[in-house]
């Protein structure tokens, strides 16, 4: 059971999943969280980890994927992104960052490290569904490897 935690896809990749029949048995839901504010009251990311590293970040993107799924209980598997879809949003090229989180036998939430992936489409609706598409194949290939 997967549940998502997404930011610049703002649900993009959880409804994609949506339209599979059958879907419900492997997906628990999605938390949108669009807005810092909304990382911080659904998932419980900390204000000051915002302040520190940005909303775009290592850190908040691990914060995302562990508190999205230790807040779902029937889920085993979580998948956070987060990015800059803008050219001009950063001096960095638009990209996105994706973190996948696993509930170990113990309970416990665990996380791999943060992954990069640069965004090259012309368009911001192309970039996000480069976000999308890059956050189904990291979801695809940890599956894969248990």
């Amino acid at each position: 059971m997967i549940v998502f935690a997404e930011s610049c896809t703002a649900g993009l990749v959880s409804g994609l999943l949506a339209q599979v029949p059958g879907i419900s048995n492997w997906m628990a839901g999605c938390f949108a969280t669009y807005q810092n504010e909304a990382k911080q009251d659904w998932l419980n990311v900390e204000a000051d980890l915002i302040a520190e590293h940005t909303a775009v970040s290592r850190e908040v993107t691990l914060q995302m994927a562990i508190n999205s799924l230790s807040r779902t209980p029937r889920a085993s598997i979580s998948l956070a992104v987060t990015g800059h879809l803008e050219p001009d949003a950063t001096d960095e090229a638009p990209a996105c960052l994706i973190c996948i989180a696993q509930r170990e036998a113990s309970g416990d939430c665990s996380a791999s490290d943060v992954v990069k992936k640069v965004l090259s489409a012309e368009t911001r609706a192309g970039r996000q569904w480069q976000a999308a598409i890059h956050c189904l194949a990291c979801a695809i290939n940890s599956l894969e490897k248990k």
